[in-house]
């Protein structure tokens, strides 16, 4: 009886590391998400987040009624408030359901490589540490170049990673 031509390891040595390098799916959920999936939640949630800093610094502004100081401390504060919250928005979401409301508009998730649900470390991770910080702010020592690269990595990238995917090992899927 022929024997199947992979048995496994040779004896005495230990089976390979599990290597996740799905090909590209076909259509519908599932697939990977375009850069224009990825573009047109970018830019949604970049007005979601100007909202969310907008109101408490509006609510903050109103101090400005009990004078210009009363109205500076504020102002900051409210601002100071909706900058946090900013930054955690898309964690949170990401952490809660894989998608921000960006995400959701445009039918596409966030999730690990082996197909998993992303926690909120790796979501804390990849949207503060790795993109607010490193890909957004650090890169000011890049002229940019960096951020660029980084958004635009995914029109090459055979699974439509950004290098912020690759560095938190997750994939952006469509839903629908």
């Amino acid at each position: 009886m022929a024997e199947h031509p992979y048995s496994g390891p040779p004896p005495g040595e230990a089976p390979a590391t599990p290597h996740y390098d799905f090909p590209a799916p076909a259509v519908g959920a599932g697939a990977f998400a375009t850069w224009g999936d990825r573009l047109g939640a970018a830019v949604l949630d970049a007005l979601v987040r100007v909202g969310i800093v907008a109101v408490p610094g509006a609510i903050g502004a109103i101090a400005f009624v009990g004078g210009e100081e009363a109205g500076t401390v504020g102002l900051g504060l409210g601002l100071f408030v909706g900058l946090l919250v900013a930054l955690a928005y898309a964690p949170v979401m990401i952490a809660r359901t894989g998608q921000t409301l960006g995400h959701r508009a445009v039918d596409i998730k966030v999730v690990r490589s082996d197909g998993s649900r992303v926690g909120g470390g790796r979501a804390f991770v990849r949207e503060v540490v790795v993109k607010a910080l490193l890909m957004e702010n650090l890169a000011l020592f890049t002229a940019y170049l960096l951020t660029l690269i980084n958004y635009l990595w995914p029109l090459w990238d055979p699974r439509n990673q950004a290098l912020h995917d690759k560095m938190c090992d997750t994939l952006v899927l469509k839903t629908a």
